[in-house]
């Protein structure tokens, strides 16, 4: 079983959607733009790391599923 399974408590392989860390990065994307947009006088370059390498994973992620 897995943390995000142990989680939201899913147990059966059949129900569970393994998309589902695809959809929490991209909610934590866009979570950080919304947070980099929020008026703040200085964008932190950790910000920027951050949210370049949700970036990746996801592109990452997509193509395993896409082949």
């Amino acid at each position: 079983m897995s943390v995000i399974e142990a989680e939201f408590g899913m147990t059966n392989e059949d129900t569970f959607d393994h998309r589902l860390p695809l959809v929490l990065l991209r909610e934590r994307r866009r979570e950080l733009v919304m947070q980099m947009g929020s008026g703040a006088p200085s964008i932190s370059k950790a910000l920027i790391q951050e949210i370049a390498a949700i970036q990746q994973t996801i592109k990452a992620v997509e193509a395993v599923i896409a082949e």
